[in-house]
């Protein structure tokens, strides 16, 4: 009985998706184009933090984060590469991919901003 249970629950949420998450989406193709999608907008943003930044910061700190924002765009390539990796010629590897970035991306733009609080 408990089997016969799990089986009806994974039908009624394996046909109803939408219900349960924020995005439109049904196939692999229609995700990976939101999740580009959405490191466009997440790099776009952390592209004007960091101009925001730069005209703040004294010459010497514009340096110093200029330096570091330049390692981390290297290090966030390589680790959304190697979250990516497992999935190697799938599907699911461009949503992988651009899911790590963008995750990684809104957490460089919190670091950022807090580096022009007073």
């Amino acid at each position: 009985m408990m089997k016969l249970r799990t089986i009806l629950f994974l039908l009624v949420l394996s046909a109803t998706p939408a219900l349960f998450t924020s995005s439109p989406a049904q196939t692999q193709m229609e995700m990976n184009r939101e999740a580009a999608a959405g490191f466009a907008q997440a790099d776009n943003q952390l592209n004007e933090i960091y101009e925001e930044a730069m005209r703040n910061l004294s010459p010497e700190r514009q340096l110093l984060l200029r330096d570091a924002q330049r390692a981390w765009l290297k290090y966030r390539e390589a680790a959304a590469k190697s979250a990516g990796a497992g999935f190697e010629g799938g599907t699911m590897q461009p949503y992988i991919i651009s899911t790590t970035k963008t995750e990684m991306t809104k957490f460089r733009i919190q670091q950022i901003q807090n580096l022009t609080k007073p």
